[in-house]
């Protein structure tokens, strides 16, 4: 559990390169900072979908200290206008395109088993209210992972970050 949410914290805190035309980010100090793929990322069904991705194909969602190509690519199918202004801002609807702009991504690689998987995270759990080929125990109400800007990290007790 600890490793997958320090994976997840550093994902997180990855920042966009330059070239991906991520407006800065209020840094509480009266200043700026670079935006984070946290920042941008802010809903349950986009970080499960980055978080599966980083453990199929790493380098796709963070390179080097950066954000990767691919999630550079993703970023740039969602299409979210300019004038959004900084990503800390971005609505709900902004992150519905988000998610679907990863999804547009994947299917660009052509790759069948990312493809799958990362199906599988979009559309869980697609087995609620009918068959649960994997015999999961959670209660049906659970229901689906949300596109809205609701998640909530929970960083107690993770070692610190090495940055």
């Amino acid at each position: 559990w600890h490793m997958a949410r320090i994976r997840l914290r550093d994902i997180r805190a990855t920042p966009w390169p330059a070239t991906a035309h991520v407006p800065a980010v209020p840094d509480g100090s009266g200043g700026t900072r670079p935006a984070t793929i946290g920042d941008v990322y802010a809903s349950e069904r986009a970080l499960a979908l980055l978080l599966r991705w980083h453990i199929r194909i790493p380098v796709d969602v963070a390179s080097g200290v950066h954000a990767g190509a691919r999630l550079v690519n993703a970023l740039n199918h969602a299409a979210i206008p300019a004038s959004a202004g900084n990503p800390t801002t971005w609505t709900d609807a902004h992150q519905a395109l988000l998610v679907q702009g990863i999804m547009d991504e994947v299917a660009a690689i052509n790759n069948a088993n990312l493809t799958d998987t990362m199906t599988y995270v979009n559309t869980w759990p697609s087995w609620a209210g009918g068959s649960n080929p994997r015999r999961f125990a959670l209660a049906e109400t659970i229901g689906t992972l949300a596109t809205t800007r609701t998640f909530q990290f929970d960083d107690s007790d993770l070692p610190p970050a090495p940055y």
